[in-house]
């Protein structure tokens, strides 16, 4: 897009896609669940990852393509994966390592975030932007397949119950969904 305007205006509507989507996490993230979010979040990520790959993909650019991709991955990053990867992590760890737990995984959330932004040219380079995103869109179905299976739904639910069913869970053995 040459028109700086039109660039100013794509941004601003992508910011204000993201907080709509924020507030409207925060509204429903009791009635819905934090897994339910988490699931259609990685669903809505794929999708925007496989607009984005294919907006790509052709020679002329699809920029309306594009544009939907970024704003359904914000849209679907922020009313999912956003509040309540980490919702979820603060629910899950036990009272005595929950500070050191929560300070451990928010260092991987973001090394793991910088690490995609410092490599995404270099991996585009060598997988094309199509193939970058399609190998996103990948690991956002990996994500959902995870979350399936290993993700309790914590709604609902104290955190004294929540430890017990973890601890209930986890010495029952190994392979015990």
């Amino acid at each position: 897009i040459a028109d700086e305007g039109l660039l100013l205006l794509a941004t601003v509507g992508i910011g204000v896609v993201k907080v709509a989507f924020i507030i409207l996490a925060a509204c429903v993230v009791e009635h819905v669940g934090r897994v339910k979010l988490l699931l259609a979040s990685n669903v809505g990520m794929g999708i925007a990852q496989l607009m984005l790959g294919l907006s790509f993909s052709f020679n002329e650019r699809l920029i309306p393509l594009a544009l939907s991709g970024q704003a359904l991955f914000m849209a679907a990053f922020s009313i999912g994966a956003g509040p309540c990867s980490m919702m979820v992590a603060s629910e899950l760890f036990p009272l005595q390592v929950r500070g050191f737990a929560l300070g451990v995984a928010t260092l991987i959330n973001r090394v793991t975030s910088g690490t995609v932004a410092l490599t995404f040219l270099s991996m585009s380079r060598v997988l094309t932007p199509s193939g970058a995103y399609f190998m996103f869109a990948g690991l956002a179905a990996c994500a959902f397949t995870f979350i399936g299976r290993y993700v309790p739904e914590t709604k609902g639910k104290s955190l004294e119950e929540i430890e017990r069913t973890l601890t209930e869970r986890f010495s029952a053995g190994p392979g015990v969904p």
